[in-house]
């Protein structure tokens, strides 16, 4: 390649991989940022510490897009997209690194155990918008799905998560 010709692709490779960069780095247009309700939710270790997992917290930790379907008998129901956070992920943030059972209670009382299996699973979430709808008061703003379980194991209304060790 000729100087003459350099001179001609430099300031055009600039402009490219500059736009690259910054747009790589750019923030949400205004209006997409995530959008929920405020909700708060006790997560408490048996025989340790008890904190409030909020809102705020799911979003430092980072809303992940789960793909949810839920069992009905025999038959799997359609799909859907959920937004939220992991099970898991929640654990860790509370500093849990060990357990035998995680029970999920809604605020009616209806509780269910899940172990270690599904808690770690990538399909055990904390929604707060499924199919891009968020989720209103009935479902307690937040809702515990878990891909390919039955209506039973989908926790409305979630109040509290104990962690048992």
């Amino acid at each position: 390649m000729t100087k003459k010709h350099i001179a001609k692709v430099y300031p055009v490779l600039i402009l490219v991989l500059t736009s690259l960069i910054l747009g790589g780095c750019s923030q949400p247009a205004g209006g997409d940022e995530v959008q929920m309700e405020e909700w708060s939710i006790t997560v408490e270790v048996v025989g340790g510490e008890t904190i409030q997992f909020t809102n705020e917290d799911a979003l430092k930790i980072g809303p992940v897009e789960v793909t949810i379907a839920e069992k009905d008998k025999d038959t799997t129901k359609e799909e859907e997209q959920w937004t939220g956070v992991l099970l898991k992920d929640i654990l860790e943030y509370a500093g849990v690194t060990e357990f035998s059972v995680v029970s999920v209670e809604a605020s009616d009382g209806y509780a269910r155990e899940y172990d270690p299996d599904l808690v770690n699973s990538e399909g055990t979430a904390l929604g707060w918008c499924r199919n891009g709808e968020l989720l209103g008061e009935e479902d307690g703003f937040v809702k515990l799905v878990v891909d390919g379980k039955g209506k039973n194991w989908q926790i409305k209304q979630v109040a509290k998560i104990v962690v048992i060790p």
